[in-house]
């Protein structure tokens, strides 16, 4: 862009030639800086998702996970949303965003 001004400047005229190309350059640093905004977003979630894992991996080592009883901070830590979807199956939501469907047997 800077070389198509200065030869614009040199020629010491704008035209439609200099107008057409200066928009598509225009064009096409508007659309790469789209496209950095977008990588950046990406990264930073990529960022967040790593730092959530981390910070329930040290959770889990701190508390004793392998507890025979029921630890609802740790349930409330890990886990978004519980969804019943039928009868015999639910839906878990965990905090990282994963999503994991589950059936469920019963035996009368």
């Amino acid at each position: 862009m800077t070389k198509l001004i200065e030869d614009s400047a040199k020629a010491e005229s704008a035209d439609e030639v200099f107008d057409k190309e200066y928009r598509i350059i225009a064009d096409e640093i508007k659309e790469l800086k789209k496209k950095k905004t977008k990588v950046v977003r990406e990264r930073q979630l990529a960022e967040s998702y790593d730092q959530r894992m981390q910070d329930m991996e040290g959770y889990m080592r701190k508390t004793n996970y392998l507890k025979k009883e029921f630890d609802d901070d740790l349930v409330r830590r890990l886990l978004r949303a519980v969804r019943v979807i039928n009868e015999s199956k639910i839906e878990i939501q965990f905090q990282s965003g994963i999503v994991m469907t589950q059936r469920i047997d019963f035996e009368d």
